[in-house]
């Protein structure tokens, strides 16, 4: 929140998480940066991809169908990660195969 201007939306922030999206400060004074990060999360390489499901064992990653094994896996995010050298071109198709634990 804003002091007494604004209240936390922690629904929006729920529904955010579930989705991988972003949760940005409405009352920043430095609204260039927070569009920034917006434009580079919505037009830029993905880095970030999240799995439906704990992985149980291997992960394979493939970009267009050829294997890669640039990219480390998130346990706490549960999301596989590419660095900024290593990310798929844009346009790409990334397919991630796991077994998911039971549960999940």
């Amino acid at each position: 929140g804003c002091g007494s201007a604004a209240e936390e939306g922690l629904r929006y922030k729920d529904v955010s998480d579930a989705t991988g999206g972003l949760v940005l400060p409405i009352c920043s004074d430095d609204w260039g940066s927070i569009l920034g990060q917006l434009a580079e999360e919505t037009f830029g390489n993905r880095l970030r991809f999240p799995l439906s499901g704990t992985p149980e064992g291997a992960i394979e990653v493939a970009i267009d169908g050829a294997p890669t094994s640039d990219w480390s896996y998130d346990a706490a995010q549960n999301e596989v990660v590419f660095t900024e050298a290593d990310a798929p071109p844009a346009g790409s198709t990334i397919a991630i195969r796991y077994v998911p634990a039971c549960g999940t």
